[in-house]
Formats: structure tokens, C-alpha cells, sequence
């Protein structure tokens, strides 16, 4: 099966060097707007001989890694940004997935305005090009985090925001000892608190849930265990 598919593959690209063939023969447009295989296949030799395709290569992909590393790094940074800064989120967020929407050629116009044409201007449009990209699946990525697995972090020792190091002691302390720990006020500890509100909950109202939940289960289970008995 795999040889079938293998032999189609090679069979559609063999008929599409034909295609390409016969069009440059047929003089529909000049040879230096539209060359042969075999024209384009001598060219590739000869630059090859002496050096200039591997240069273009080589500057090619510096160019590419710069602006991927760019993109990625500010894409993350910005993600990370809009996902923990809820007023971030609500300001840049639309001007980032509008932006994303953009494809890349129509920086290009930008590009040679601002750069003109160097090694910049390109790297700038691979990079705008990507970011918009990174930046929205990096927010949708932690958006999408189980809640059980940070959660499990905190337990672990995750330190977590400065909200969650605030009300992770003020579990343990009082408020006056919370502001003095952080250097904050009373109307800052009650707005993290309302902040967070759904969020966090004492243990003991934690513990509450979760032994109401189990009684609960335990009883639905023997109620359904002795309706079955009864049958």
C-alpha cells in the first residue's frame, strides 16, 4: 500500500515538471518570468559551483531564526501577560486577534517604509507575521490549564501570584499580620479577596464540600444497591 502511494506522489510530480515544461515552451510569457525545470535546474548547478546557493541558504535561515525567536519570545511574554492581567487581556486582546488576522505580505509595504529593503525588513515581517500567532496560543494554553493541576502545584510549593501568596497566608495569619508581611493595606488584602472570591475558599469550607459530597455519593450508592437487592 505504502509503494502505491509512493508511486502516485512520484507519478504527480513527474506530470508536473511536464506541465511546467510544456507551458515555458509554449512562449506564453519570456524565459526570465517564467523558466524552464531545466533552465532552473542549470541555474541551480552553476550557483551551487560556486558557493552563492549555500550563502542565500545559510542568510535565509538566519533571518527565519531571528524572527521566530522574536516572535516566540514576545508572543509568550504577551500571552503569558493577557492570561494573568485580566486588564490586559481586556485591552490588547482584540487589538492582538485582529492583528493576528493580518497575513504577513501586508506588513511587507511597512516593512520597506520603515527598514527598506535589508536584512531588518525581513526579519520584521517574519516576525509580526508569527507573534500575533504565539501570543494567542500561549493565552488559550493557559486558559485552558486544568484547575486540578495548579491546584496540585500550590500544594507542592508553587508560589504562585502575588494574590495567591497573600491569601495562601492569610489562611494561616490574621489581616493585620498579612499587611505588615506585605507591606499592603486593609482595602488591598479585602480587594485580593474579592478578587479571588470564587477561587479560594477556607479549608474548612473546602473540607465541608468535599465530606458532603462523599456522604452524599455513599448514600446514592446504597440506595441504588439495595433497589437492586429488592428486585
Amino acid at each position: 500500500m505504502d509503494k502505491i502511494i509512493l508511486a502516485k506522489k512520484i507519478a504527480f510530480y513527474i506530470l508536473l515538471v511536464v506541465i511546467w515544461q510544456s507551458i515555458s515552451l509554449s512562449d506564453i510569457w519570456p524565459n526570465n518570468i517564467f523558466p524552464s525545470p531545466y533552465e532552473v535546474g542549470e541555474d541551480l548547478v552553476y550557483m551551487a559551483s560556486d558557493g552563492s546557493l549555500f550563502f542565500g541558504i545559510a542568510t535565509t535561515i538566519v533571518r527565519l531564526v531571528v524572527g521566530l525567536a522574536i516572535a516566540i519570545g514576545g508572543g509568550i511574554v504577551l500571552g503569558v501577560l493577557m492570561a494573568r492581567i485580566e486588564t490586559i487581556n481586556q485591552t490588547i486582546g482584540s487589538l492582538v486577534l485582529g492583528l493576528q488576522s493580518i497575513p504577513s505580505i501586508a506588513w511587507v509595504p511597512l516593512a520597506i517604509l520603515w527598514f527598506g529593503l535589508t536584512d531588518t525588513g525581513i526579519i520584521f515581517v517574519t516576525a509580526i507575521g508569527a507573534m500575533f500567532a504565539v501570543t494567542i496560543n500561549t493565552y488559550t494554553g493557559i486558559k485552558n490549564i486544568d484547575p486540578h493541576y495548579i491546584e496540585a502545584a500550590r500544594n507542592m510549593g508553587a508560589k504562585g501570584t502575588h494574590d495567591d501568596q497573600v491569601l495562601r497566608y492569610l489562611e494561616t495569619h490574621t489581616y493585620d499580620q498579612t499587611m505588615e508581611h506585605f507591606q499592603i493595606s486593609r482595602m488591598t488584602v479585602a480587594r485580593i479577596k474579592k478578587r479571588n472570591k470564587v477561587r479560594y475558599m477556607p479549608n474548612k469550607i473546602k473540607i465541608a464540600i468535599c465530606g458532603v459530597g462523599n456522604a452524599a455519593s455513599a448514600l446514592i450508592q446504597g440506595i441504588e444497591y439495595y433497589k437492586s437487592r429488592s428486585k
